[in-house]
């Protein structure tokens, strides 16, 4: 069973898409840390890191994109 799918009974919710973060453009990461919602983390430094560092980029790029 994929993962999508176990989501898909977990909460209910068809369908579920599920998508590797780390590869988009770099706006899209940031709405998406900035106003998704996390639903699990396997490695909580790995991703206060992988955070930290997209949301400073994020902020600084941000004003050249508005």
């Amino acid at each position: 069973m994929t993962l999508g799918r176990k989501v898909e009974e977990f909460s209910g919710l068809k369908p579920v898409d599920l998508r590797t973060v780390n590869d988009m453009p770099l706006t899209i990461q940031g709405e998406i840390l900035t106003k998704g919602v996390l639903l699990c983390s396997a490695d909580e430094k790995e991703r206060v890191a992988y955070e930290t560092k997209t949301l400073a980029l994020y902020f600084d790029y941000l004003p050249y994109v508005e």
